[in-house]
């Protein structure tokens, strides 16, 4: 591989890593907000989808500027205004209303970097090994960041420094532009596969997807809280989930080792199954060595799972019709998700949240397993 497409890998890694990192950071920003500004859980929810709702609109503006203006100069205007916007949340964290839109643009500009970063890595002469980068380097950034953050951001200024401390850590992006081509002339062009599946079922099972990611991003961004009320003191159950994290790039690298060795419905099954055992330990609502072992594990489990539900939802469509909206759907489940989760825990309690989230894995699960005979992952 030529040296300069090295260095665009890095890029597109680095953008992206810094694009995913307020999800993986979400349990430790939703804790810390519903502390600081004394929240209640579904004003946390809304706050925990605010990005992710501007994420979405990002990333369908995307499906249009992306193609259509050079790369480059997205990301030389981009980077440098979401860096900025991260500084002045921290400026205003304690202004509900202001933090709010403040998380939706920055939740914008989020969607469009990363769909440049996913649109570079798929340019690469070895994609495969560009999105492989991308995965370990988003799971490096988070997990350091969540085992590292609550040993000093604490006190009551504690929302003000995260998103300063974010500011700084984003400023190495900076270093990223001048790797960013243009934009490619290649030309992608769908095959249908002979044995083409019916575009209802390909939209049946991005429905699921989203509906899946809805329910498992209820409890992530509430991850935290809950271990608070399960006696945990604060911030263990974040450094608990930067172990998870740290190893949960060995999850999607399972994934691609063992590909359909077992054929397409059982690691969906399995992972589902793993996940409905750790939802059930999570009930037992206090602190123990299994619960934290659960918590340990479930980022591995969801990667492992996720690769294989993106995998599912490339073999089915076979038009490519659905492939730009595969982020945006993943961007609605994370937006949906802690808004819902947040107003359910309020109202009833998060015992009902967890079980809830139990059918939702079990449905899904079923909505992959069905019909799964499209190769997947390779």
């Amino acid at each position: 591989m030529k040296q300069e497409n090295k260095q665009a890998i890095a890029a597109a890694a680095v953008i992206s890593a810094i694009c995913s990192n307020m999800f993986l950071l979400l349990p430790l920003i939703a804790a810390t907000a519903h502390i600081s500004l004394g929240l209640d859980l579904e004003e946390t929810g809304l706050l925990g989808s605010s990005f992710f709702g501007g994420y979405v609109i990002g990333s369908l503006i995307g499906l249009w500027a992306v193609p259509s203006i050079k790369w480059s100069r997205l990301v030389r205007i981009l980077m440098p205004a979401y860096i900025v916007i991260f500084f002045i949340t921290g400026l205003f964290a304690n202004d509900l209303i202001f933090l709010t839109y403040s998380l939706i643009f920055a939740g914008m500009i989020s969607g469009l970097l990363y769909n440049v970063a996913t649109c570079l890595c798929a340019d690469q002469d070895s994609a495969d090994t560009a999105f492989g980068a991308r995965l370990f380097t988003e799971q490096i950034l988070a997990g350091l960041l969540l085992f590292s953050l609550p040993f000093f951001i604490t006190g009551p200024n504690a929302l003000q420094l995260i998103f300063y401390t974010l500011a700084a850590v984003y400023g190495f992006g900076l270093l990223t532009i001048k790797y960013i081509s243009a934009g490619s002339q290649k030309s992608f062009t769908v095959v249908a596969n002979q044995a083409a599946k019916p575009l209802s079922l390909a939209l049946f099972k991005l429905l699921t997807f989203a509906f899946y990611f809805a329910g498992l991003s209820a409890i992530w961004a509430f991850i935290e809280i809950l271990g608070q009320q399960w006696g945990y003191e604060n911030g263990v159950i974040t450094q608990l989930l930067s172990l998870g994290v740290l190893g949960g790039a060995l999850g999607a690298f399972a994934a691609t080792i063992q590909g359909e060795r077992f054929g397409s419905s059982l690691p969906h099954i399995l992972s589902g199954a793993a996940l409905i055992v750790i939802l059930s330990i999570f009930i037992s609502g206090q602190a123990s060595l299994m619960v934290s072992a659960a918590v340990v594990v479930l980022p591995g489990v969801w990667n492992y799972l996720l690769a294989y539900q993106l995998g599912q939802l490339a073999a089915f469509d076979s038009t490519g019709k659905l492939a730009p909206f595969f982020t945006p759907m993943l961007g609605l489940g994370a937006a949906i998700g802690p808004i819902a989760g947040g107003m359910i825990a309020e109202r009833y309690e998060m015992r009902t949240l967890i079980l809830l989230t139990i059918v939702i894995v079990a449905i899904g699960t079923a909505g992959f397993a069905f019909k799964s005979s499209a190769r997947g992952l390779k």
